[in-house]
């Protein structure tokens, strides 16, 4: 008695698309949680079934069943495809906060993933840039104040180096006039703050002997 034996092996090939207009990244879409699911079998032989798939990914469909036919040769033979579109949800959300622009997607069934791509200067250090960007012109402004006021000290008194006091009341005072024009326009709070503490200091030194 003998047997004859086939042995069949099979290996299963697997690809995997993200059909989007806003090219989002494939890893992020496979962790959403799609809406909607639809499977149907497809064979490299009979491309008149694209027309029962979604038109949006029709292009996408036609791509794969092309890859399927190189599979096909003297060894390899295509017994089962079968093709699965999941719909996933996606709001894209356009936006310009002090200047800066940029786009977030809201992705998932629910709206449950916020996709916010990095980006050279992030709105949080963008707001940090700037209150720091006005903390330093009010140290420009008082360290302005200090070097005018220095000079024009140096001049009262009638000290060496006059030139050198000339140009410490000429630099002091551009320094605290920019830098406080500036912070004035930039947060007019705060500028209207030194503006009044800088008038207060310059009533005691020039009242003072």
């Amino acid at each position: 008695m003998s047997f004859t034996a086939v042995i069949c092996k099979f290996k299963p090939y697997k690809w995997e698309r993200a059909v989007s207009r806003w090219n989002l990244p494939f890893k992020l879409l496979q962790s959403m949680k799609e809406e909607s699911v639809f499977e149907a079998e497809v064979s490299p032989q009979a491309l008149s079934q694209l027309s029962k798939f979604p038109k949006e990914v029709q292009g996408e469909v036609k791509g794969l069943v092309e890859e399927m036919k190189g599979l096909v040769g003297n060894n390899t033979r295509l017994i089962r495809n079968l093709l699965t579109i999941k719909t996933i949800p996606a709001a894209c959300v356009t936006f310009r906060i002090l200047g800066v622009e940029g786009s977030a997607w809201l992705l998932g069934k629910d709206f449950e993933r916020l996709y916010l791509p990095k980006v050279p200067l992030t709105f949080d250090s963008w707001l940090q840039l700037k209150d720091w960007f006005s903390v330093g012109l009010a140290v420009a402004s008082l360290l302005g104040f200090w070097v005018f006021w220095l000079g024009v000290r140096s001049l009262r008194g009638n000290y060496a180096f006059s030139g050198f006091s000339v140009f410490l009341s000429l630099f002091g005072g551009s320094l605290w006039l920019v830098s406080h024009l500036v912070l004035l326009f930039r947060r007019p709070v705060a500028g209207l703050v030194l503006f009044a503490l800088a008038a207060f200091l310059t009533f005691l030194l020039f009242s003072s002997p």
